[in-house]
This record gives C-alpha cells, sequence and structure tokens, in this order.
C-alpha cells in the first residue's frame, strides 16, 4: 500500500513539474512575440472595414512606437503629372524634403486632396500614434518594381512604422474573390514582385504599394509576417452579394 502510495505521489510530483515546465515555456514564447517590434502592416482604406482597422491599429500600438508613420496607397484616380505623389505638410519632415529634393516623389495638395487610401488612416494615426510625424505617399500603377525598390532604399529607416493602405479583390463574388485572394497572398509570401505587378483590381488596387512595402521589409529584415484577418464585404454585411471588395490585415515584425 505505502509503494502504491509512493507510486501516485511520485506521479503527480512529475505531472506538476511538466506542467511547470510548459508554463515556463508559453511564458517564453509569449515573451520572446511581445519584444519584436512591428514595422510594417497592411490596411484597408474602406470605411465598411473600420473594425479591422480598428483591430490592426491597437496591435501595431502594442508592439510600436515610431518617430515617424509613412502612409502608402494607391492613386486611385490616377492624377497628377508623376508616379509618385505627397503633399505639402510631408515636406515638414527630413523625409519628406528628402523624397521631393532626390526626386522621388512631387508635390501636389489638389491631388491629395482628392485621394483617400490614405485620407482614411489618419484618425487611426493621430489615436494611435499622437507623437509620430505622418509621410504620406499615394502611387500611380504606373509605378514600377524597380522604382519601387529605389524608393524602399530611402523608406528603410529605423524608428518608422510603414502601412500600406490597399484593398484586395474588387467587384467578384465572395467566391472567387477568396479564390483571388490566396493567390494574391501566395504572391506577397513569396515576394514574388513579378506576379505581383500584373495584377489588375480583380486581385488588389495597389500592387506598387505592396511592393514598396514588402522591399522595405526584406530591407529591414522584417520577415515575421503576421495575417491578423481576412474578410469581405459580403461577410461584414452578412449579405449575399456580388460584387464585393476584399481585405487583408497583415503586421510585419522583427
Amino acid at each position: 500500500m505505502k509503494k502504491l502510495i509512493v507510486f501516485v505521489l511520485a506521479v503527480l510530483l512529475l505531472m506538476v513539474v511538466v506542467r511547470i515546465e510548459k508554463t515556463k515555456q508559453n511564458l517564453n514564447s509569449e515573451s520572446r512575440a511581445e519584444s519584436k517590434i512591428v514595422v510594417g502592416a497592411i490596411v484597408p482604406h474602406h470605411d465598411l472595414a473600420e473594425g479591422l482597422i480598428e483591430e490592426a491599429f491597437q496591435k501595431m500600438r502594442q508592439n510600436a512606437d515610431p518617430a515617424t508613420i509613412i502612409l502608402i496607397g494607391p492613386n486611385h484616380y490616377e492624377l497628377g503629372n508623376t508616379d509618385a505623389i505627397i503633399n505639402s505638410d510631408t515636406l515638414s519632415t527630413s523625409l519628406g524634403k528628402q523624397l521631393v529634393r532626390e526626386g522621388y516623389m512631387s508635390v501636389d495638395d489638389s491631388v491629395m486632396f482628392e485621394e483617400y487610401s490614405v485620407r482614411v488612416l489618419l484618425p487611426y494615426v493621430q489615436e494611435y500614434f499622437p507623437k509620430a510625424e505622418v509621410v504620406s505617399i499615394i502611387l500611380s500603377s504606373r509605378h514600377g518594381i524597380s522604382e519601387s525598390a529605389q524608393l524602399a532604399q530611402v523608406l528603410a529607416r529605423e524608428n518608422t512604422l510603414i502601412i500600406a493602405s490597399v484593398d484586395f479583390s474588387h467587384y467578384l463574388n465572395l467566391e472567387q474573390a477568396n479564390i483571388n485572394d490566396e493567390i494574391t497572398y501566395d504572391a506577397m509570401l513569396k515576394k514574388d514582385y513579378g506576379q505581383l505587378s500584373e495584377m489588375n483590381s480583380d486581385y488588389l488596387d495597389s500592387p506598387p504599394s505592396i511592393i514598396t512595402l514588402l522591399s522595405v521589409m526584406d530591407i529591414l529584415g522584417a520577415n515575421d509576417q503576421i495575417q491578423l484577418d481576412h474578410s469581405n464585404s459580403a461577410i461584414i454585411l452578412n449579405e449575399d452579394i456580388h460584387s464585393t471588395t476584399s481585405y487583408f490585415t497583415v503586421l510585419f515584425q522583427r
């Protein structure tokens, strides 16, 4: 009987030790995750996806405290005389001055005023990162892979968070949108810039913004890519609609 009691106690003790070790491992894993810094993100600019945007900024704020935030999105209406545009407010930043001085950007306040892709995100930036200076950039669909690579060299800075404001598949039913989204996300994971550059609005609304972001992440060594969410306007509205827009929220850590 005593041997049985001793055996049971030994087993219980072993179980306690194993549980303690697992708890330590989990805590260490969480600690490592929390110690990583968010340096990049993909978020939508569609008002309908405000819940996804809010969640993404909350997650960013937990693991980022940048001095500078770069918002980069599409020039939906293809306005202006150049493929990359900033507004005059951005000239108050050292980065903005450099972008114009070295010929990467032109200044056009009227075009920036009409473009909503970056404007939609400004209230979130002001709420979650009130002390950060903001550089807003819009890119034409004509902005090529080589131009994105050159731009990335300038944007890849320490203490900076770059956010690509991009919506994904447009005007498709939910089934086809999901198929296209899988193709797009796979191309992003593989950093297949050639494939991304050939995609139209059936897949995403700004390949140059995504290619520039991924190029910056590559330079910074931010290889930890976390998909927070993937959704669609049909899902958010809970309606069977035939013309939808899809969304990804993604964080990049290092």
